[in-house]
């Protein structure tokens, strides 16, 4: 299932803590968990990632635990195996400058794919639709969008208004029903990108 989130991610991993109200995750309060269990529910990708220093490998998967096979396969998922492989593969040292912003975010969405959960957390403008509906199938993607025209690709949308819900449903409806605020935001932002 494909949900879509319109605001912040940072209530969901509990770096702001809630006013009011309740997160429920898989049924479970999150505020009844540790942080650090929280965020163990979720892979995220951000839009500003941070690295490691270290290698690709390395970074792609700190812990270990893929084969390098499986490792190359993620990257030429997202095309950037032939960059990684002309600057000397799995074993080549990454800087802040080795990757593109693009290839960053590319970067990051390799590492949710070798090491999956059952809910991913985008903010991201470039979404990767293919990966994202060949390997993240099985999984819940909750994406924090910057433009709308992807929204339809979605199974439900929320849009939050200083952390509050004020509407939610599956995107196709709220563009049809009268004076949505979702329909308001897709069309300014249709009029916007012209």
């Amino acid at each position: 299932m494909l949900s879509l989130l319109l605001g912040g991610s940072a209530a969901l991993l509990r770096v702001l803590e809630r006013q009011s109200g309740s997160i429920c995750v898989d049924d479970i309060d999150i505020s009844t968990i540790t942080r650090q269990a929280v965020r163990a529910l979720f892979n995220s990708l951000p839009q500003n990632p941070l690295f490691l220093q270290g290698t690709v490998r390395e970074n792609l998967d700190p812990l270990g635990v893929a084969t390098d096979e499986r490792l190359v396969q993620a990257l030429q998922c997202v095309r950037l195996w032939d960059f990684c492989e002309s600057r000397g593969g799995l074993d080549e040292d990454m800087n802040e400058g080795t990757l593109s912003h693009g290839q960053r975010q590319l970067f990051c969405l390799v590492q949710a794919v070798i090491n999956p959960s059952s809910d991913l957390i985008m903010d991201t403008d470039a979404l990767v639709h293919e990966v994202l509906q060949k390997e993240f199938e099985a999984c819940t993607v909750i994406a924090i969008v910057h433009k709308l025209h992807t929204a339809p690709d979605f199974d439900h949308f929320v849009v939050l208004d200083k952390g509050r819900i004020v509407e939610e449903g599956p995107p196709r409806e709220l563009l049809e029903r009268p004076g949505s605020l979702f329909k308001a935001l897709y069309d300014s932002m249709q009029t916007e990108e012209r």
